[in-house]
């Protein structure tokens, strides 16, 4: 009865795979419940497990230094309700990022454990997803052929952040999908599909993507030739992400240069990130050690306060009147600062900074593949410059490449796919 269960949920967990990939593009804020069932349907197909290799697995994952890492970084963001202005907030968001983290945990557990009848569908379903992904990207915007984004986001606005949720997807998940595959297709094939979704993400408007993948894509290459590169690139990455925003933001020269430059060759939105950032230093200068508390940042400044009223913007004199007025007009503090260091500077003080540069530092140094290593870089980058930590949706996409990940290194270089390797060591 097991065995057919087990054949079963393989079966269901390989469609959900090969539908679900694209289906993100377009539905990107459903990544939420996509990766629960992703989990339930992973779990059950790793019910063949022998129980030693559960209770091993879960032994390593819970008893891991990222484990114990996630429960400190909780209990020190709980902890910020005794000064936050919105306590409640705070709680709110402290249960949210604790079923994530469970999720997170949940993932590279099951993942470790896809080495059985299950796993050998999993690549080619990647694959196919992942191809499925790129077609509906090349379809939308060399012919318009797919009207999905219109169906569900009736407005240009909408359609801009759904198209570029969905770059974000790509760019998360390119690389765990491509180490994934690579058992099932030729590798100058996978190459081909990674170099097409290279090629794919500035056609939807969303640099960051593009970026995230060029970086992921180099970090990957420099640790599959030699580790030791890959240490020096992901180190200078990690100083670039968090001193690039902080150097933006507090140097009055350095923030007139940017802005400057990016109204006169029309990039509004690196204008209004420039000041952004520049609010957030200023914010971050009045609560330095500890800062506002967990999620406070929407709550900082009354709802659509205008740059022109926070930071001086003297210094855009320079660019034309209407490029200048808008700037002035622009939102100073959405609902995040597009940018992650600022954020947890912002809410969680110089004490939460310091504490993820040193977790991304160690995560990085432990990570030995070049696909994590890559999928890590990605996730940098984009939460350097693009989403806000703590949207469910984005965290949701970590689990779900995590996972991947995990699976892949669980399947890959030791055996064959799929094969049962019970008396072996755990991955």
């Amino acid at each position: 009865m097991s065995d057919a269960f087990h054949q079963i949920a393989g079966v269901c967990l390989t469609g959900l795979i090969a539908l679900a990939l694209p289906v993100t593009l377009f539905f990107a804020s459903q990544q939420t419940p996509i990766l629960l069932a992703l989990c339930l349907l992973a779990a059950a197909g790793s019910i063949s497990a022998p129980a030693s290799q559960w209770r091993d697995a879960t032994r390593r994952t819970v008893g891991s230094a990222a484990a114990l890492a996630l429960a400190g970084a909780l209990v020190y963001a709980l902890s910020s309700a005794l000064w936050s202005s919105t306590p409640e907030a705070v709680l709110d968001r402290t249960l949210k990022l604790a079923v994530l983290a469970s999720l997170a945990l949940a993932a590279l557990t099951i993942g470790r454990l896809m080495r059985f009848s299950t796993a050998p569908r999993l690549a080619p379903a990647a694959l196919a997803g992942l191809s499925l992904l790129l077609i509906l990207i090349g379809a939308e915007v060399l012919f318009g052929a797919f009207r999905g984004i219109e169906a569900i986001a009736p407005t240009p606005t909408d359609q801009a952040n759904v198209a570029n949720r969905g770059a974000l997807c790509l760019a998360a998940l390119a690389l765990p999908l491509f180490a994934l595959s690579r058992p099932a297709a030729p590798v100058f094939a996978a190459l081909g599909l990674l170099a097409a979704a290279l090629a794919a993400t500035p056609f939807t408007g969303s640099l960051a993507a593009a970026l995230a993948l060029a970086a992921g894509a180099i970090v990957a290459l420099l640790t599959a030739a030699d580790r030791r590169l890959g240490d020096l690139a992901l180190a200078a990455l990690l100083l670039l992400s968090a001193g690039g925003a902080i150097l933006i933001g507090a140097d009055k020269t350095v923030f007139a240069a940017v802005t400057n430059w990016s109204l006169e060759q029309d990039i509004r939105a690196i204008a209004h990130r420039a000041g952004v950032w520049r609010t957030a230093v200023q914010l971050i200068e009045q609560a330095p050690w500890f800062g506002w508390g967990l999620d406070s940042t929407r709550n900082l400044l009354p709802p659509g306060t205008p740059l022109g009223a926070v930071i001086d913007l003297s210094a855009t004199s320079e660019v034309s009147a209407s490029q200048s007025s808008y700037l002035r007009a622009a939102p100073a503090l959405p609902l995040h600062p597009h940018s992650g260091w600022l954020q947890i500077a912002l809410e969680l003080g110089i004490v939460g900074a310091v504490g993820l540069g040193v977790a991304l530092a160690t995560t990085a140094h432990r990570l030995k593949g070049w696909a994590e290593r890559g999928a890590l870089t990605a996730f940098i980058v984009v939460g350097s410059v693009s989403v806000g930590l703590w949207q469910s949706w984005w965290l949701s996409l970590a689990c779900l490449a995590i996972f991947l990940t995990a699976t892949a290194k669980a399947t890959g270089p030791v055996g064959k796919a799929g094969e049962d390797r019970s008396k072996e060591p755990s991955p």
